[in-house]
């Protein structure tokens, strides 16, 4: 169950007794069920001088994001019927303990953020042009590629730029069989034992669609399967502070 507030908006679990059973309140670390949320925060327009941008918290987890563009690409003797999609995360230095290791991830979040961003973009709108997306996390604390496709879903919008639907992100932690959603520390990072993984979801609420499904670690096809199903469920629970953010910002600028 979701409750729809004014900014920040927060995605809580509640238990059977109506009570909330998931929060995260700055660094401290609050014992969460397998299947609750921490709290989410959505905010457009953090960066003025772009096109667009917005901000994502995941628990502490935190991204900030900016897209410039479209802009006309230099070559003009290149005629290229849709747009060109450029994406780059980055990690702030305070954020990530193990700095040999960061440019790498660095790499792979920004392979993986274009991959589960450019099919949700109407590209064939924007032809001949360059559409950049420039992501920063400042704290990385489980989740992080969850929170750069929500954080660049945003920012798109924000710019303008047409999309078929926005995108919702969800990350779920597999140890065996056991699925815990949205982790946070070592329980997204420790995923170099024999049956774990994280699996992180892209997905489209309105239209149904699945834009990314990746998957580090070891498990099987059916926990695979099982938690990717548990991510489009509350990807759909997500989905609505996402619109809110949007129509906030929208009111603000009338």
């Amino acid at each position: 169950m979701c409750e729809n507030l004014s900014i920040p908006f927060l995605l809580q679990q509640y238990s059977k007794n109506g009570k909330p059973i998931s929060s995260t309140s700055g660094k401290k670390t609050v014992v969460r069920d397998d299947r609750q949320c921490r709290t989410l925060y959505l905010k457009c327009g953090m960066v003025t001088q772009t096109e667009g941008s917005a901000y994502a918290e995941m628990g502490t987890t935190k991204v900030v994001g900016s897209v410039i563009g479209p802009r006309e690409l230099q070559r003009r003797d290149d005629f290229r019927p849709k747009g060109t999609l450029k994406c780059q995360v980055k990690f702030a230095k305070f954020s990530h303990q193990n700095r040999l290791t960061v440019e790498d991830l660095e790499r792979d979040y920004s392979n993986q953020v274009a991959s589960a961003v450019e099919p949700a973009i109407v590209l064939s709108k924007y032809p001949k042009t360059l559409i950049e997306i420039h992501l920063l996390v400042l704290e990385n604390d489980g989740s992080t590629l969850a929170a750069c496709i929500l954080c660049a879903s945003l920012a798109l919008a924000d710019a303008g730029i047409e999309l078929y639907d926005m995108l919702t992100a969800v990350s779920v932690r597999a140890i065996g069989d056991r699925l815990i959603v949205d982790p946070a520390g070592e329980e997204a990072t420790r995923v170099e034992e024999a049956g774990t993984a994280l699996i992180t979801v892209a997905y489209m609420a309105r239209l149904h669609q699945t834009t990314l499904i990746d998957l580090k670690g070891d498990t099987s096809v059916k926990v695979v399967l099982d938690a990717s199903k548990l991510a489009v469920d509350l990807c759909h629970q997500i989905d609505p502070l996402v619109q809110q953010a949007l129509l906030d910002i929208e009111q603000l600028d009338e």
